[in-house]
Parts: C-alpha cells; structure tokens; sequence
C-alpha cells in the first residue's frame, strides 16, 4: 500500500509540474514529488528512514519558505499575485 500512495504522488506531481504553467500548480507539484518517498520510508520504520524522513520534512519547510518568500517579493513589486497565477 506505501508503495502505491507513492507512486500516486509522484505521479501526480510529476503531472502539475509538466502540464501547468502557473506558479502555484508548479510548487505544489514540487511538493508532492518532493513527499512521495514519505510513506516508503515511514513503512520501513528503521532509524534511518525515520532519519531521512526528518530530513525530507526540512527540505519541504525550506521549500514552503522560499516560495513564500517569492511570493512575497512577487507581491511588493507588482501589487497583484493575480498575475501570477494566469497563463504564460
């Protein structure tokens, strides 16, 4: 069963980065091919997956700050995210 929500999610998250030219829809597939190995390494329950588990938390969290951080940039100097999210 990990197996299979892994594949879903980097499957799905391998198709919001190929298909979508929006911004959003762009990290939220980052983020969800970057959680796939997630439930992999929580059903293998050894101290290092659990490790590397701790350290797949922190890159999503680092990845969740810089693109706050962009959109924020983004915001000060357009005044309007609403063209952020329209299409190429």
């Amino acid at each position: 069963m990990p197996f299979l929500l892994s594949t879903f999610l980097l499957g799905a998250g391998l198709y919001l980065v190929l298909s979508r030219p929006h911004a959003l829809w762009l990290l939220l597939g980052l983020e969800l091919m970057l959680n796939a190995a997630a439930p992999l390494l929580i059903a293998s329950a050894t101290p290092e997956a659990l490790a590397l588990f701790l350290l797949l938390l922190f890159f999503a969290l680092l990845e969740a700050a810089i693109a706050l951080w962009l959109f924020y940039q983004y915001y000060k100097k357009e005044k309007n995210l609403l063209l952020l999210f329209t299409a190429l």
